[in-house]
Formats: C-alpha cells, sequence, structure tokens
C-alpha cells in the first residue's frame, strides 16, 4: 500500500488509474511532447510519475473535450504561449461551442433534418428566363415550356437535371411570383446564356413537399444571422427530386442556396 506517500513515484499503471486515463494515453502523450514520466528506469524502462503531474493530465483532458487537438494542446501547456493565449484560445472555443449550439437549436426549431452550410458554387453558363406566375405549383409547366424551348433553340445542356429557380423574396411566397426559371447550359452565344462566376453560398436542404420551403427560408436567413452572412443576390431554389422524378410530395429534395459574403 502506498498509504499517504504522495512523494513517491507513482508506477504508470497507478498514475493512469488516478488521472483517470488508460496507459496507453500516457504513453500517447509522452510521444507528442505533452507529458513525460518523472522517472525511465535504466534497467527495465518502467515509467513513474509525481502526484503534481495529475493538474497536467487534468489540462490536457480538458482542452480535449473543447476540441482541441493533442499539437494544439501542447502550444498551450508546454510551448512558448503564455496563459493570456491559452484565455484566448478558449474563449474562442466557447464562441464556436455556442455559435454550434445556437445552430443546432434552430435545426431543431424549423424541423430541419440537416444543418446549413457554406459551399462555393461552380462558375458556368446559365439560361435564365423571367416569368410570372400567380400560384408556386404553375412553376411545373413553365418548366415544361422551358425544356422545349431549348430544344427549339438547340442549346446543350450541361447536366440535364441541373435545373432552379431563382427567387428574389426574402421569404417564401406562393402566389403573384415573378421568378428566373435557370438551366445549367454549355457555352453559347444566345443573349439568354449568362456566365456566372463562382459565388460563396449558404446552402439547406428542405425535405417533403413545397410547404415546408417556408421554414427552411426562415432557417436559412437566421442562420445566415447567426453566422455574420449578408444575402447578396436571390436565393437558388435547386430541385433535386421534385414532381418529374415521383408523384409523392413527401420524397421532394430541394436545395436553397443563398448568396453570401
Amino acid at each position: 500500500m502506498r498509504g499517504n506517500n504522495l512523494e513517491q513515484p507513482f508506477k504508470i499503471s497507478e498514475f493512469a488509474s488516478f488521472a483517470g486515463v488508460s496507459a496507453q494515453a500516457l504513453r500517447l502523450y509522452e510521444r507528442k511532447g505533452l507529458l513525460s514520466p518523472v522517472v525511465v528506469d535504466d534497467g527495465n524502462s518502467y515509467r513513474y510519475y509525481s502526484a503534481a503531474q495529475l493538474y497536467t493530465v487534468k489540462q490536457i483532458k480538458l482542452l480535449q473535450s473543447l476540441g482541441l487537438s493533442l499539437a494544439e494542446i501542447k502550444e498551450c501547456i508546454v510551448g512558448d504561449k503564455s496563459i493570456d493565449y491559452e484565455i484566448n484560445r478558449l474563449k474562442a472555443l466557447d464562441a464556436q461551442v455556442t455559435q454550434r449550439l445556437t445552430a443546432a437549436q434552430l435545426q431543431k426549431k424549423y424541423n430541419m433534418r440537416f444543418p446549413a452550410d457554406v459551399t462555393v458554387s461552380r462558375a458556368g453558363y446559365y439560361y435564365k428566363k423571367k416569368v410570372s406566375i400567380g400560384h408556386y405549383s404553375e412553376l411545373v409547366g413553365e418548366f415544361a415550356k422551358l425544356n422545349i424551348e431549348i430544344e427549339k433553340n438547340k442549346i446543350a445542356l450541361f447536366e440535364p437535371d441541373d435545373v432552379s429557380v431563382e427567387y428574389p423574396y426574402n421569404y417564401f411566397r406562393e402566389t403573384d411570383l415573378s421568378v428566373t426559371l435557370v438551366v445549367h447550359v454549355k457555352k453559347s452565344s444566345l443573349k439568354q446564356v449568362e456566365f456566372v462566376p463562382e459565388r460563396k453560398l449558404l446552402s439547406c436542404i428542405s425535405l417533403g413537399g413545397y410547404d415546408n420551403l417556408r421554414s427552411a427560408y426562415c432557417f436559412l436567413h437566421e442562420y445566415a444571422k447567426l453566422c455574420g452572412l449578408k444575402k447578396i443576390g436571390s436565393i437558388n431554389e435547386t430541385y433535386l427530386i421534385s414532381p418529374y422524378q415521383t408523384e409523392d410530395d413527401k420524397q421532394y429534395v430541394t436545395a436553397l442556396r443563398m448568396p453570401v459574403k
């Protein structure tokens, strides 16, 4: 029994038990330069640790729980970084955790199965046609007319299923719409074909009937505000699974993409 003699070095198994980590973790900390034994027996290579080193293990575990890598933790506890550096790093991590928590709460609030994501669009040529309709459901018929127009003009499609709508309104509306139909095509001299450069986009996925788009629009706007992003153009609705593929509106999949900066 060790008794109350905490000055005597601990064997690695004892120290691991007191510290709440495995012996393998301690060996990893040693390899990464985070925590070295106070004594290594020359004869049998047994490793021994001091009671004072329990605090270091506690630091490592705390910083790991906040998402830091072992390399980042090394900078904090054994590098040249000051305690102020560590405090600032922890504050930044706390802000990230708060933002992620708020984002998850927004996702739950609007019943979104997937989180929003920031991506970069692909530059390319797009055939665009502005239309005015009385109700959102009329878009299906307008796309049918557009397909006839594209075939008549012998326009080569870049991707046959890459069709979308530029929606100029901040929030979803169903009636009295003026929108732009968009189809990804190959380069053309037609005036309806426009080159669109790469853009930063905030995107989300809406599942089910188009009635769900109302919540998706609200989610996208609130998420942009949370991330400090500003909307700089029309939201694009891309129909990944649409009435063309299925009559069951529960199977619809719509991507909303908001150009932001």
